[in-house]
């Protein structure tokens, strides 16, 4: 179809430019929602979950372990002149998991807050103290009443007013403490609470199976190993999870970042796609207009006015479609971004990076594919 007459008319010429103009919006759309989910993760990342995650150890134990040998273990570890203490949770400590939503009545009112049972240690252990109030004690899991403790965070005693030393059904609140972060940044800070309870009947029925284990970082392979021989003996059935805590953090986002290599992935595609077009075209143009470029070259025409009059159509095929692609890109990038609850800034260098890329990276291709035709001996154009 493209041949004969119609191949160098007014409407193939548009035809073909608009066949690049759309592998052009593919291509910058595509790269500007590649840097964007990049720097989401590179944000998500750094972001300040609110607690010590240095150098810190999740193992999670079998539930024998955990009801009948959990001191053994933790003075086991403790052993090891690097590892600098050992709490426990009922659950994984961060996790987009389904958590115990607790519904209480306090003050006449009915409220829910996210539940985590923990050893008294395991706030000290991440870093987190009580605002108000006082921080967990020993001596709260080694009551005699069966009588509970409670640490909500600020979230929580914003929500149902507590007051430190009031009790809710029962359970004394002995502290406040800091929001922190214990799910991904999909979701924002919720109300949650951490409860001590003595050891007894009320840990054989909910064991608290994760141990975290705190390290210096001074000799981390010889803390793994240490871990695995302990569990090895107290246990040796039992396969050992360890994991650092970066590690399970990693394992929230594993989506977002398989999504930053598909993108990426299908943005180089769509670039070679867009690069490869335009050799094509310039190729053909070349032929189309050897005469037209022999005459110019006659009439005193640098190389590089002949390069600049192949590369001017180009550049502003590029502008026009980056005019379409930003919207587009933006409103991709919006969409996308509310599925986190914490995200970064839509940057507008994002979006010139990406133009500055597309547009060099053709310029270079229509200058390299252009030069020869810009330097050929006139001569011989003019004599076919």
């Amino acid at each position: 179809m493209l041949n004969g007459s119609f191949a160098v008319s007014g409407r193939a010429q548009f035809i073909r430019e608009s066949l690049i103009g759309i592998q052009y919006v593919i291509s910058l759309t595509l790269i500007v929602c590649a840097l964007f989910i990049h720097l989401q993760n590179r944000y998500i990342s750094r972001f300040d979950m609110g607690f010590d995650q240095e150098y810190l150890i999740q193992v999670r134990l079998s539930e024998a372990m955990a009801v009948r040998d959990d001191l053994r273990y933790k003075q086991r570890l403790l052993e090891h002149p690097d590892i600098v203490d050992v709490a426990f949770t009922q659950q994984k400590f961060v996790s987009d998991d389904i958590k115990p939503n607790l519904g209480v009545s306090y003050h006449g009112k009915h409220y829910y807050h996210y539940l985590l049972q923990v050893s008294y240690n395991f706030p000290a252990l991440i870093g987190i103290h009580a605002t108000q109030g006082r921080d967990f004690r020993a001596s709260d899991e080694l009551r005699t009443d069966d009588r509970s403790a409670w640490m909500f965070n600020e979230s929580a005693a914003r929500m149902m007013d507590l007051e430190v030393g009031s009790e809710i059904e029962g359970v004394p609140i002995v502290g406040i403490f800091p929001d922190l972060h214990f799910e991904s940044m999909y979701y924002p800070i919720k109300p949650m609470g951490f409860l001590v309870s003595p050891k007894g009947e009320w840990h054989i029925q909910f064991p608290l199976i994760f141990s975290y284990i705190k390290a210096r970082g001074n000799d981390l392979p010889g803390v793994i190993a240490h871990i695995r021989q302990t569990l090895q003996e107290i246990d040796p059935a039992y396969p050992a999870e360890i994991q650092f805590f970066d590690q399970t953090l990693k394992e929230l986002y594993r989506q977002s970042r398989n999504q930053s290599l598909m993108v990426t992935l299908f943005s180089l595609m769509a670039v070679l796609l867009a690069i490869v077009g335009i050799f094509g075209l310039v190729v053909f143009e070349s032929q189309g207009r050897a005469k037209e470029i022999a005459l110019r070259r006659v009439m005193g025409a640098t190389v590089h006015e002949i390069l600049w009059m192949f590369n001017r159509g180009f550049v502003r095929i590029v502008l026009l479609c980056f005019v379409i692609a930003v919207p587009v890109s933006w409103f991709g990038v919006r969409i996308w971004l509310q599925n986190f609850a914490y995200k970064t800034p839509i940057y507008a260098w994002v979006f010139l990076v990406a133009f500055l890329m597309v547009l060099i990276l053709t310029l270079l291709t229509v200058t390299f594919q252009s030069y020869r035709s810009a330097t050929t001996n006139p001569t011989h154009s003019l004599r076919k």
